[in-house]
């Protein structure tokens, strides 16, 4: 004979003996989850969190109780302000429901219901209850950055832990965006340009300043009519960052960005908000050619 489950499921994370985050299921033709602000656990009403699904509550549940309907009862139609009682239009008139009495349907507008509230009882319901997770220093933990999980986490590990307790990985095309995204909003135009902005080829160009101006001479009017002019060149500029997400650039010199893999979400972003300064920083540096070679090597401008 098969054992009957339970119409309810609370999956519980236990932080401590006083603090037990909880989540409530439906188990019937689909499975739902239950706004548990309707019940009472352990005769208390549990206290919503952060995280839309998960409440708190000061104990690991014994008891689940659920609040039935309210029930109406003592139905009655009086009239209306305004109208005048006769014998045609009695001042009450009783009712077993909630419709007027078949005799008045012809003189129902000139009536209002009433009826009395029972307020509806609190009744236990049989639960299931499933220790997820326990530990003293759990905390709801997210990424502001997309990410995703290794496999056999996603399988054996709850999803709503995932990103708590799991290590979370952003992926090359995933740290390419990132990249892409803070660079052009960080970047130091009087230092560095970017020269490439594509979906999948990202590079950047640094300006050096020239040990010496180099003069040269040009014609900015005709043949017949030349008009000499002086241009001054005191800059060049160098590739110094390029990334991609398509192999056949990597001969050009582009390289796939490194992925990143975080113990946790909390974790993931410290990484990623690391490498993303460092790469910021570097791309930002002035540098000029070196005074003491004459040019033939660069220094960074203190």
């Amino acid at each position: 004979m098969e054992e009957q489950k339970n119409e309810y499921v609370l999956q519980a994370i236990v932080k401590s003996e006083d603090c037990v985050y909880v989540k409530g299921i439906k188990c019937d033709f689909y499975t739902n989850t239950i706004n548990l602000s309707y019940f009472l656990i352990d005769d208390c009403v549990p206290v919503k969190t952060n995280e839309q699904r998960w409440f708190r509550v000061n104990s690991i549940p014994k008891s689940l109780k659920i609040k039935r309907s309210d029930k109406s009862t003592n139905y009655r139609f009086t009239l209306k302000n305004g109208i005048t009682p006769s014998a045609l239009l009695p001042e009450k008139i009783e009712s077993e429901g909630s419709s007027i009495p078949e005799e008045y349907e012809n003189v129902a507008g000139c009536y209002k219901m009433e009826c009395d509230t029972i307020p509806g009882e609190w009744e236990e319901r049989p639960f299931t209850l499933e220790i997820i997770y326990k530990s003293n220093d759990f905390e709801w933990l997210k990424t502001v950055y997309p990410h995703q999980h290794f496999l056999l986490d996603q399988i054996e590990c709850p999803s709503d832990l995932l990103d708590s307790i799991k290590p979370c990985i952003a992926d090359r095309k995933q740290m390419y965006t990132f990249i892409r995204d803070y660079i052009k909003k960080n970047i130091n135009p009087k230092v560095a340009s970017i020269t490439s902005d594509y979906d999948f080829v990202f590079t950047v160009a640094r300006d050096v300043k020239l040990y010496e101006p180099i003069h040269t001479e040009r014609n900015a009017g005709t043949s017949k009519r030349p008009k000499w002019v002086n241009d001054i060149k005191d800059k060049k500029t160098i590739m110094i960052y390029s990334i991609t997400t398509e192999a056949s650039y990597l001969k050009g010199g582009c390289h796939y960005p490194d992925p990143v893999i975080g113990k946790n979400a909390k974790d993931l972003d410290e990484k990623i908000n690391k490498t993303l300064e460092e790469i910021m920083k570097e791309i930002n540096k002035e540098f000029c050619e070196c005074p003491t070679c004459k040019g033939w090597g660069y220094v960074e401008v203190k």
